[in-house]
């Protein structure tokens, strides 16, 4: 497209999230990749475990701030974002309480989940609400069904814009 969005104003993990409707622990959402997008939020402690197969090392959905709550809603099966994905792709349905160890089975499936989106989810709620004019455009059609990287390449190309260029958006 002529015009694109800073790369920088959505991280690669909400890109997927919010705007392709693939969720972590879908199978669609390559390990290697989940990494990465992590490691671009600056989630650098859980990633350093996670790499070095260090995750059943004694760390526990409570040691990273999970909230009790978040995880009481989603131990009810109370989940957000989750509602509309396909198939096999739901969250885990098993039930997870502060002091489970983060294991590998789990990061993928449950913890990514908890700590970086449910922790979120008023916000990326209302992200989702204003890049779809309050749900009457559907972007996750649109974006699921093209590969993250052509979302990258023709909605995110850019990483800054100077002055003139944004006067020439706006003219």
């Amino acid at each position: 497209s002529e015009y694109t969005l800073s790369s920088t104003i959505m991280p690669q993990l909400l890109r997927n999230v919010l705007l392709r409707g693939v969720q972590p622990q879908s199978p669609e959402y390559d390990q290697e990749d989940l990494v990465k997008h992590l490691a671009e939020i600056g989630e650098r402690g859980v990633l350093d475990k996670a790499t070095k197969g260090n995750l059943g090392s004694g760390c526990t959905f409570g040691d990273y701030e999970v909230e009790p709550e978040i995880i009481d809603k989603f131990n009810k099966g109370d989940t957000f974002l989750a509602i509309d994905a396909k198939e096999g792709e739901k969250v885990s349905k098993k039930t997870v309480q502060l002091h489970d160890l983060i294991t590998a089975d789990n990061f993928k499936s449950t913890f990514v989940y908890l700590h970086m989106l449910a922790s979120r989810q008023i916000s990326l709620e209302n992200i989702l609400d204003g890049l779809t004019f309050g749900g009457k455009f559907n972007i996750q059609r649109i974006f699921s069904a093209v590969p993250l990287q052509f979302v990258n390449k023709y909605a995110f190309e850019k990483p800054n814009y100077d002055v003139l260029e944004i006067l020439k958006i706006i003219e």
